[in-house]
């Protein structure tokens, strides 16, 4: 899920010059939780055909340098995919610094590993929510 890709991606693969926002206006569509949960549409009318099939969402992010607006994208992704019983994994763990929740959340040059960040405090938050079956 990396929808809108103007968003998930800004500064990733080229320094982008404006800041897209979210939640806010993205390419002429006003992206925000209640967009999300409409992207989310093929995948509820899969679940009512096969309701018998567990989802996953294997991928997911922004830019950790996005600072709070990145971080309620994810938890917007999150809260959606939860409501509709879908498990999910976070991309990624200290695998690219673009992703890694222990880098600094606002300065993309600082790649020092933090202690706590404000996403790596969010990501923790919900994934304590987990339950052993």
């Amino acid at each position: 899920m990396y929808e809108p890709q103007a968003f998930s991606h800004q500064g990733v693969l080229k320094q982008d010059s404006d800041i897209v926002e979210y939640p806010g206006e993205i390419e002429g569509t006003r992206w925000n939780k209640e967009k999300i949960y409409a992207v989310y549409q093929p995948v509820r009318d899969f679940q009512q055909q096969y309701p018998q099939v567990p989802l996953f969402l294997g991928e997911f992010s922004c830019p950790r340098w996005l600072g709070e607006m990145g971080n309620q994208y994810l938890e917007d992704i999150i809260q959606v995919t939860e409501q509709h019983d879908i498990s999910w994994t976070y991309h990624a763990f200290r695998e690219a610094s673009v992703w890694n929740a222990e880098h600094s959340n606002t300065d993309a040059a600082d790649t020092t590993r933090q202690a706590t960040t404000p996403r790596l405090e969010l990501l923790t938050r919900l994934f304590e929510r987990n339950e052993n079956p």
